[in-house]
């Protein structure tokens, strides 16, 4: 549907210069780090109050009255508190938040060197890889989030990897991209819940992004989704064995759904965007507004029309659709999943 099978001699990535590459990671290093050192040095790494219990979470896997499985918990998917756990241990680590800013950072550094080979791969050329870059390391709400220990850096880092893996795998048809890419999905579905959202979506283009036959197409597309879908099956296996119902994420004590009840039997406040797709959308297009401004909306859109233009490069540019898969899921989560914007 997206692009006829490449010939041999585009199997190939193509590479940028060595010159480019010395100058890529000289940026994205002095970035992070100038970043992460500008915030820590403020008090403002660890402010948010999701951050300091994900270090809870993570010391607790090794320092609690019940340390180890026990304390993986119901609700927050388990991945970034895993990786955080060991830097927890250490106490001034634990103590600032840094433990989880440094895990934050590294998730930053590998994502934007592969955003940057994405959009070089993509367009063929360094000028539009140098834009997608600067937009990505320049962002100061990314440069942010990069400096706390929040899950959301490290779930966009395997979102870049799904989605470079996956044009990768459009591209040459090789396994092992399509293999990675679900690798990817998977360690996703285990960092946040807009990793299953982006799961069908990923698989309907490894069944449509090639023009195989079909028995081809569609034995790699289950080969994606048995890969990358064991990571929703394993989370809710555990909700079942662990609390006895496989939803208790979704519909137990401490879900998203009960805080809101709570709430609501407390202060009679209900959220704005409650049942309605449209208003949801239309407070989430505000936000965006409020965070990125106009222009840069009005830029997406000028970016979106020309991808329908260009006939020539549609196809092989269409894995990017892949990122705009979270923005319905949020819309859908402030309508029906008792998710407020603040």
């Amino acid at each position: 549907m997206f692009e006829e099978a490449p010939h041999a001699a585009e199997s190939a990535a193509p590479r940028p210069p060595r010159w480019s590459v010395i100058a890529v990671w000289s940026a994205i290093l002095s970035v992070a780090i100038a970043s992460l050192y500008f915030f820590y040095a403020r008090g403002l790494s660890n402010l948010y109050g999701d951050g300091i219990a994900h270090m809870e979470g993570a010391r607790r896997l090794f320092d609690s009255l019940t340390p180890g499985y026990a304390e993986i918990g119901s609700v927050w998917l388990p991945l970034y508190h895993l990786v955080v756990a060991p830097l927890a241990l250490n106490d001034f680590l634990w103590r600032t938040g840094l433990g989880g800013s440094l895990v934050s950072t590294a998730a930053f550094i590998v994502a934007a060197w592969f955003l940057f080979r994405l959009a070089f791969e993509m367009n063929r050329g360094l000028p539009a890889a140098g834009v997608a870059l600067a937009g990505f390391v320049l962002c100061p709400n990314m440069l942010y989030l990069a400096s706390t220990p929040l899950t959301e850096t490290l779930a966009i880092l395997w979102a870049v990897l799904v989605v470079y893996g996956l044009f990768r795998y459009q591209q040459s048809g090789g396994v092992l991209s399509l293999v990675g890419s679900a690798a990817a999905a998977f360690f996703g579905t285990l960092t946040r819940y807009d990793g299953w959202f982006l799961l069908p979506f990923a698989a309907l283009f490894v069944l449509l992004g090639r023009s195989d036959p079909w028995r081809t197409r569609t034995f790699r597309a289950l080969i994606f989704s048995t890969i990358a879908g064991a990571g929703p099956v394993l989370w809710l296996l555990h909700n079942a064995y662990r609390f006895g119902n496989a939803l208790e994420f979704y519909n137990g004590p401490f879900s998203a759904q009960a805080i809101y009840a709570r709430q609501l039997a407390t202060t009679a406040f209900r959220y704005p965007t409650e049942g309605s797709l449209l208003l949801s959308a239309r407070y989430f297009v505000a936000d965006l507004e409020l965070v990125i401004g106009v222009w840069l909306l009005v830029l997406a859109l000028f970016g979106f029309i020309a991808w329908i233009a260009d006939r020539d490069n549609r196809a092989r540019r269409a894995a990017a659709l892949l990122f705009l898969v979270p923005l319905p899921f949020y819309v859908y989560s402030m309508a029906y999943a008792a998710i407020p914007l603040y």
